[in-house]
């Protein structure tokens, strides 16, 4: 999510919605919101937004699960929420692509400088072990 958020205009002025997403009173990165580069920021919004979904679930989630299997999808994410959807409306909505990057200027992870591993994991981390990714 990180890589094709960085390939995209994500947080720049040619994306003006995403510009208007910042840390809200009581999170912890709300007073180094100003003084964080981009990247960090974009970190910041994949840890926002599996924590936003893992407290309102109130159990760990992988986004990437619920748009490969439908009974994940159904008892993870749509029971607890009270959706209702069938398999086939499940299918429907996963098989059209959205949010493709055709093109990546931003590296894998393994090519990632160290600061900018570190960096991910100093926002990320947490989050990620919360929602059962190994580190």
């Amino acid at each position: 999510v990180v890589r094709a958020a960085m390939s995209r205009k994500t947080h720049t002025i040619y994306r003006p919605n995403s510009m208007a997403v910042h840390p809200k009173a009581g999170d912890p990165w709300r007073g180094r919101w100003s003084d964080m580069d981009r990247f960090e920021r974009i970190c910041w919004g994949w840890m926002d937004d599996n924590r936003r979904l893992r407290q309102a679930l109130g159990r760990p989630i992988q986004f990437e699960k619920y748009l490969t299997d439908f009974e994940y999808f159904r008892w993870e994410i749509a029971a607890p929420l009270g959706i209702e959807m069938s398999q086939e409306k499940w299918q429907s909505h996963i098989s059209k692509q959205r949010n493709i990057t055709d093109n990546f200027t931003f590296p894998n992870w393994e090519d990632w400088s160290k600061d900018q591993q570190k960096t991910f994991l100093a926002i990320c981390g947490e989050e990620m072990k919360l929602n059962g990714y190994k580190i």
